[in-house]
């Protein structure tokens, strides 16, 4: 590998400066910046779940190695404290039928990432030791076997072994953000075909009161994003006996979030 990297700016003529040509700190300062939040998809695509996380900046690592010694610290380090700092957020849609599967998992969830834990997780070895407590390892068959079923839904076989090793990371990075500001919020993205379903009103109905109630101390919001406002409107009068209003938001898809999540 080249121990330089040439970053290049076009104008009206063309110019070229060398990265390593800067100082240290000033490189340092360069690297807290790479970092962006994303959506991360929940073990694959074909679940249909996504959670917030913050991106590894992987090209940037791949440079020279210099810079991967000097810049992986400084990643790590940054991404652990913008996780501290980004509240929870959950995104998923629902397919015809299985609405009721959908608020087992996240019950089950918010179960394993709710548990006391001592001490409280603010790194990821803390996080993952965390989730090998007594409540998590109990309820980790449970989650498994719905995990498995909601893949069933779509098509998709994956065998307990395989999930139960992809959980580790999502895990712990939704755990390390939840503990920290004490906020979750889930989207629910629901097309005009599955709001229809009488089982979705039952599953958000559950849903509010069971977290809620079960779990006070945590600032929940589920916000029910509709195919368009007309859909919306006719969901915020006729869903206005669910309990815990206060916590239950609706919004219209944007043009992008329609075509990814309707589309």
């Amino acid at each position: 590998m080249s121990e330089s990297t040439q970053v290049s700016t076009t104008t009206n003529s063309t110019t070229s400066f060398r990265f390593l040509d800067m100082p240290k700190d000033i490189r340092r300062i360069v690297y807290d910046f790479l970092p962006e939040p994303v959506f991360r998809d929940f073990l694959s695509p074909s679940c249909c779940i996504a959670y917030t996380d913050y991106t590894r900046s992987v090209n940037m690592l791949l440079t020279n190695r210099l810079i991967y010694s000097e810049a992986r610290p400084c990643l790590k380090i940054y991404r652990t404290r913008a996780l501290a700092r980004q509240d929870l957020i959950i995104i998923t849609k629902s397919y015809s039928g299985e609405q009721m599967a959908r608020q087992t998992l996240f019950a089950t969830l918010l179960d394993i990432l709710a548990a006391e834990h001592s001490p409280n997780p603010t790194t990821y070895p803390e996080a993952m030791a965390a989730l090998d407590g007594p409540i998590p390892r109990s309820l980790m068959p449970s989650l498994l076997n719905q995990l498995s079923r909601l893949h069933e839904e779509i098509g998709v076989e994956v065998g307990h072994a395989a999930l139960a090793e992809a959980l580790s990371t999502p895990l712990s990075t939704m755990l390390l953000q939840l503990h920290q500001r004490n906020k979750m919020q889930i989207r629910w993205y629901l097309s005009r075909r599955v709001q229809q379903e009488a089982s979705t009103w039952g599953s958000v109905y559950f849903l509010m009161g069971y977290v809620n109630d079960t779990y006070p101390l945590i600032d929940f919001q589920l916000v029910l994003v509709c195919e368009d406002t007309e859909m919306r409107d006719k969901m915020r009068r006729s869903w206005s006996n669910i309990p815990h209003q206060d916590k239950l938001w609706y919004e219209v898809a944007s043009a992008e979030e329609a075509a990814n999540m309707f589309g």
